[in-house]
């Protein structure tokens, strides 16, 4: 595949939450309030134990929530916020519902437990929560409720237009995920909006200034392209997919990755270096970067022993997911019996096919080469 085509199947739109450190700051939060008890003496437990106490028990419970899945962009939160793909959902589920019921009404809160749901696949519970603190003008809520609109998820009918205009109504507040997601609306010309780079780009950067990661990553390909009103700039670009990638962007890891792997637009070739960020993205499941560390192992290269087997088992992992590449490599492995896989013509056609649907021209190229059209 050429490196154009590589920086495209790298370039994944990602709608969602941003990458970021998991650091819980609940514990001892919680230890200082033990502490402060006790060396205060009774005379302040007793003082404590009326409407104060059930304030700070209230408090105390939204920090707990807020440690096991708040979002990292939440202006809202109390400590720094959980990756979305971090946060222990039963946990946060059990923790933020508790939290709920101490602070009835509380949009933050509700906003929280329906990321909690949202993580384990609760998809409906999710939007009725999202929903509820989105209509207290909770701009995080708006921003998530947004994006199930945008996929058709959650028992919502897939409608581009209200994700649009619960984006806007959360960047409006400045809230910078919203930004991004409605910077990449603007880039595709989706819910009902004109095509228009320069608004996209002018979103990211206001979104990148406040640190999210697909911000940063999305105005990278902006200036590696000269795309959105930017100049050219390759230097820029990499700039930010580095601190993107550094933040735990898949997308900006798996993207260096090809970079590295290449040696283009200004990166000097370094196939240990790809090898490592390629890693880094496929153990947290990007497709794309399984396929091409799997490639890395059926050649053997980037200082890793020839391995089909583990080749074969990325490549099963991206094609899963449909990944047009990993299916396309999944099939030949099939046809040709490799990787401990045994020779499968029905199989290799079928994965060719589901390849090919998705314009690969290799997987036709290879179905051709079988006779079949």
């Amino acid at each position: 595949m050429a490196d154009g085509a590589r920086l495209a199947d790298a370039a994944t739109v990602e709608f969602g939450e941003p990458a970021g450190p998991r650091k819980s700051t609940v514990r001892l939060g919680r230890r200082r309030v033990i502490r402060f008890l006790a060396a205060t003496g009774a005379t302040v437990g007793m003082i404590l134990a009326g409407p104060a106490a059930a304030e700070m028990s209230a408090a105390a419970s939204i920090a707990e929530c807020d440690g096991l899945a708040a979002h990292p962009n939440d202006p809202n939160k109390v400590g720094p916020g959980v990756v979305f793909d971090r946060v222990d959902g039963p946990a946060a589920i059990e923790s933020c519902g508790r939290a709920l019921t101490e602070n009835p009404g509380n949009p933050h809160v509700m906003f929280t437990l329906g990321r909690a749901n949202e993580r384990v696949k609760r998809f409906d519970e999710a939007a009725r929560l999202y929903k509820l603190a989105a209509d207290q003008g909770n701009a995080a809520a708006q921003t998530n409720l947004g994006t199930l609109y945008a996929l058709g998820s959650g028992g919502l009918t897939k409608d581009d237009r209200e994700a649009a205009r619960l984006y806007k109504l959360a960047a409006d507040q400045g809230f910078a995920s919203a930004q991004t997601d409605l910077g990449i609306f603007y880039e595709q010309g989706r819910g009902g909006l004109a095509k228009d780079d320069r608004e996209a780009a002018r979103l990211y950067k206001l979104a990148a200034d406040q640190g999210d990661d697909r911000a940063r990553n999305n105005l990278g390909f902006f200036y590696l392209s000269g795309g959105g009103g930017l100049p050219r700039d390759d230097r820029e670009a990499v700039i930010l997919f580095k601190v993107s990638a550094a933040q735990g962007n898949v997308v900006a890891q798996a993207l260096l990755g090809l970079l590295y792997e290449k040696g283009i637009h200004g990166v000097a070739k370094d196939e240990r270096e790809a090898v490592r960020f390629y890693r880094l993205a496929a153990d947290r499941g990007n497709p794309t970067a399984q396929t091409d560390l799997g490639a890395m192992y059926e050649d053997g290269r980037g200082g890793l022993a020839k391995d089909d087997r583990e080749a074969a088992r990325l490549y099963k992992l991206a094609a899963d997911q449909g990944h047009a590449r990993g299916q396309n490599y999944l099939a030949v492995f099939y046809r040709d019996g490799r990787g401990g896989l045994e020779k499968d013509e029905h199989e290799a056609v079928r994965l060719f096919r589901l390849a090919a649907e998705q314009g690969d021209d290799n997987a036709k190229r290879n179905l051709a080469q079988l006779g079949i059209r």
